[in-house]
């Protein structure tokens, strides 16, 4: 057993406790949650860290398979420019590959992560995933703007994911689709059947660029122009008019659980439809800027009463994989969102999208959720200091 006193621990389903402290038992049970004055509350017999304690993060949308590009690709370019030079580069040496992901995988533990929501379209992660200290959900994701493609990308996909399922640890997983744009109808379709019979979440890149909107709207623009160069556009497509998150609201059945990631460019009125279904939005505020220099509208989604959750992306399109960097990213442009809440955005909520909150998240007597130490911290317990960081204890 240890007691750990903190300036301010932060339980997240309950208020943050000023001199808290935290008992757990050695595999990290939390035993009891403590007041000053609480029976039991002695300094005697605690470890004092100067800062806040919060509970593991989670983060809900990496992409472990790319960390070997990381500082390959210039920041700013916007999704066009990045997609072409990912496109250019993404093969590597298999070694090259291995040894970053293992690094990746590491910067997320040590930094407090203890559970990814991780994107893979092939198996080069699986194998970091089987000896990780940190849990795992995969998902298995697939492309195809033509829909004679859609059977040889939906069926690829299941090799794929039959080859996680037979890992011993971290073998949960389902498909997933990369984002409307890139996809067709029928694939779609086929994924989200697949996701109705099995269980699963949907996780998809939404308007992270402008140009997704002019494609939908009218079928030109740059990113018309991009999936035309890149040779995969279907001439036969025709726009449908509306916004994409509009169309994927129209075609993803209201069971599944949907998980919209990035936002970056996503107004009021594309979410008309959205606020009453098992919607969650994943924030990415160190990518968005890597890519097109802009945060999504977030006190819009406060705003809306959205479930918000927080990912990294990719070290192709980040400097790092640390959740409490990203939370110092959104605290640092939207200085009135109180600690409180962008923790519950990165612990609680993330656990509960990925159906861990028995485990994860809090500290609730009987949960494991992981115990990050956050240094240099604001000893009130309200504002997100620049230079305080975040470790694993």
């Amino acid at each position: 057993m240890k007691k750990m006193l903190a300036d301010v621990v932060f339980p997240v389903s309950s208020p943050p406790i000023s001199k808290g402290m935290l008992v757990c038992s050695d595999d990290g049970m939390v035993l009891a949650l403590l007041h000053p004055g609480d029976v039991g509350y002695d300094l005697s017999e605690a470890a004092y860290y100067r800062g806040w304690i919060v509970p593991g993060f989670v983060n809900a949308h990496c992409h472990l398979e790319l960390s070997h590009l990381k500082d390959q690709i210039q920041t700013g370019t916007g999704l066009d420019g990045f997609v072409e030079k990912l496109m250019d580069i993404r093969q590597n040496d298999p070694d090259t590959i291995a040894r970053a992901i293992l690094n990746a995988d590491a910067e997320m533990y040590d930094t407090g992560t203890v559970f990814v929501g991780d994107i893979s379209n092939g198996t080069n992660s699986f194998q970091c995933k089987e000896n990780s200290k940190i849990l795992y959900h995969t998902f298995v994701e697939r492309f195809g703007f033509h829909s004679d493609k859609a059977d040889s990308a939906y069926h690829s996909g299941k090799q794929v994911l039959e080859k996680l399922q037979q890992l011993q640890h971290n073998h949960r997983g389902n498909l997933t689709l990369h984002a409307p744009y890139s996809v067709s109808e029928k694939l779609l379709t086929l994924v989200c059947n697949e996701i109705s019979q099995h269980g699963g979440i949907l996780s998809i890149h939404n308007q992270e660029t402008s140009t997704e909107r002019d494609l939908f709207l009218s079928g030109k623009g740059a990113l018309t122009s991009r999936l035309e160069k890149m040779g995969i556009y279907d001439g036969n497509w025709s726009a449908p008019g509306i916004s994409s998150l509009q169309w994927l609201h129209e075609k993803i059945p209201d069971s599944i659980r949907v998980l919209l990631v990035h936002n970056t460019f996503t107004e009021l009125s594309d979410l008309q439809g959205w606020l009453n279904r098992d919607a969650w939005l994943c924030l990415c505020p160190g990518a968005n800027l890597y890519i097109e220099s802009r945060l999504p509208d977030i006190q819009l989604f406060i705003d809306e009463k959205l479930r918000l959750v927080i990912g990294t992306d990719s070290l192709a399109s980040n400097t790092q994989l640390n959740i409490y960097e990203e939370i110092k990213l959104i605290a640092l442009n939207f200085p009135d969102i109180p600690a409180a809440m962008l923790f519950e955005w990165a612990c609680l909520n993330g656990a509960k999208l990925f159906e861990m909150q028995h485990l994860l998240g809090s500290f609730d007597v009987g949960k494991k959720p992981g115990l990050v130490w956050i240094s240099d911290a604001d000893p009130e317990g309200k504002k997100i200091f620049k230079h305080s960081k975040a470790q694993s204890i």
